[in-house]
């Protein structure tokens, strides 16, 4: 049985299988089934078109939830970044960013194309504080 469910960094979340599957399922499938049911039913002269599409759209809303809960997680576990960038505002105005990778650039995967940094925003302090 595929896995559903991981632990990162003491957060849980959906598997990225399962993440996928259920996402495909939210924003295309169920929607494109709800709307043909109710289009058919009124067609067709189908009893309960109105009520089909509404528990497809509550299951939708709840799967929805879901899926927001687990990016959310993902999101705050920082599975998805390769390092941090501290970006400090200077007493003449400007900023000063530092980056600071997880990984040597030259150990990533030829076929990998990008990298996600994290944003770390330090204001400048006010005098006395």
């Amino acid at each position: 049985m595929p896995q559903i469910v991981k632990v990162a960094n003491n957060h849980v979340m959906l598997s990225d299988r399962a993440y996928a599957w259920g996402k495909s399922l939210t924003l295309r499938i169920l929607p494109a089934a709800g709307a043909a049911y109710f289009s058919l039913a009124g067609l067709l002269e189908w009893h309960n078109g109105g009520t089909v599409a509404g528990v497809i759209t509550i299951v939708c809303t709840f799967l929805g939830a879901v899926l927001g809960l687990s990016s959310k997680s993902y999101d705050a576990s920082g599975v998805g970044t390769h390092g941090d960038v501290i970006i400090t505002d200077q007493p003449d105005g400007a900023r000063k960013a530092i980056f600071r990778p997880d990984v040597d650039p030259r150990d990533l995967p030829d076929e990998q194309d990008t990298v996600t940094y994290k944003i770390h925003r330090r204001p400048l302090r006010a005098e006395g504080r």
